[in-house]
């Protein structure tokens, strides 16, 4: 176990001890000093290992299953007290060897100057094709150096980005939004939390769009580049390559500078 994986436990537990229920992951972000993704993440890597579980859909329902000896201890100030035997707790989950898919992901549009669109901004990131489209979402996330987190959605197999034929998965909650901002008022053809990569029968080469933030309309263009087996012992998705500057993030609370 990391001290990483070792301190989120460690607050979960003393949270539920102290409230009777589960955090948030607002409120174990806000604890962590992270950003929601980052937790999401965590969230999802502690579950894979069988530290913890949860109830698909019902908010606050972490639950740690670790025996009680094996739980890190948060003590007074945050320190965490880390036994032994707990500390020779495997690290991740080995997974089996999976199809791992690359993604150029460019910057096309957003509410940017000219002195960023003269300029090229692209990601490299990995993902199984076992992980969903949200996954993708948090590595793009955190990829582009976002700040604050928004409505999004994928815009796959269209000729253009709103083409009958073109596919697009988000989240129910997000097509009041939609509507008000993209004018679509069209249902979702999957939700992006449940729909894995290997679901949408990409072909290496396949061009498809992202749209980050329905009120500011930030849009990228993402190629499937390479198709190879994951390797067992790295932690996926993952950024493996940044070019050029993100231009600042536009929010409700101001712009916010991004790597």
């Amino acid at each position: 176990m990391t001290p990483t994986q070792a301190r989120y436990l460690a607050f979960i537990q003393k949270y539920i001890d102290l409230h009777g229920i589960a955090p948030s992951e607002k409120e174990i972000s806000d604890a962590m000093c992270v950003m929601p993704p980052s937790v999401n993440q965590m969230i999802k890597s502690l579950e894979k290992l069988g530290f913890i579980s949860r109830s698909p859909g019902v908010a606050r329902s972490i639950r740690i299953i670790l025996p009680t000896e094996l739980v890190p201890k948060w003590k007074r100030g945050g320190e965490i007290v880390i036994s032994e035997a707990t500390k020779k707790l495997p690290k991740r989950s080995l997974q089996p060897a999976m199809p791992l898919c690359t993604f150029e992901a460019r910057l096309y549009d957003g509410p940017f100057g000219d002195e960023y669109r003269k300029r090229l901004c692209i990601r490299y990131v990995e993902i199984r094709t076992d992980q969903t489209l949200s996954d993708l979402h948090s590595i793009l996330f955190e990829a582009f150096g976002m700040r604050v987190d928004a409505e999004y959605e994928f815009n796959i197999g269209g000729k253009s980005r709103f083409a009958k034929e073109s596919k697009c998965f988000g989240l129910p909650e997000f097509q009041a939004k939609r509507k008000e901002f993209l004018g679509r008022s069209e249902s979702y053809a999957g939700n992006a939390e449940t729909t894995q990569i290997c679901d949408l029968g990409l072909k290496q080469g396949q061009v498809f769009g992202y749209c980050f933030d329905f009120e500011h309309d930030w849009y990228y263009f993402l190629w499937f580049t390479k198709i190879e087996n994951a390797t067992e012992t790295v932690e996926y998705p993952r950024v493996t390559r940044r070019q050029g500057k993100a231009p600042p993030q536009k929010s409700s609370g101001g712009d916010s500078s991004r790597n």
